[in-house]
C-alpha cells in the first residue's frame, strides 16, 4: 500500500454519511411504482364475466323449449264422442286466454 492509500483509508474511517432527507421514502416508494406493471386482472375478469354471461344467455335463447304434458284418463265410463273430432289447445307462454 501507498500512502496516498493509507491517507485515504483514514479519510473514509473519519467520513460520515448524511442523514438521508425526511421525503427519501415517499421517492423511492413512487419510483418502484412507477416501474411496476399495474394490475389488470380486474380488467380481465369483468370481460371474462360479460363473455360468460353472453354465452349463457345465448345458450337459453337457442334452446328450444319443451313442453311436457301429462294426462290421466279413467276409462270407466266412457262413450265415444258421436262426430269424432278432437279439438287439442295449448297455451304456451305469453298468450292469452
Amino acid at each position: 500500500m501507498t500512502d496516498h492509500d493509507k491517507e485515504l483509508q483514514e479519510l473514509l474511517r473519519q467520513w460520515e454519511a448524511p442523514r438521508p432527507g425526511g421525503r427519501l421514502d415517499s421517492r423511492v416508494m413512487n419510483s418502484w411504482r412507477q416501474t411496476k406493471p399495474r394490475p389488470r386482472i380486474r380488467t380481465w375478469l369483468g370481460i371474462a364475466a360479460g363473455i360468460l354471461l353472453l354465452l349463457g344467455l345465448a345458450q337459453s335463447w337457442m334452446t328450444p323449449q319443451t313442453t311436457r304434458l301429462a294426462t290421466t284418463m279413467d276409462a270407466q265410463g266412457f262413450r265415444p264422442v258421436p262426430d269424432g273430432n278432437i279439438t287439442i289447445t295449448t297455451l304456451t307462454r305469453g298468450s292469452k286466454q
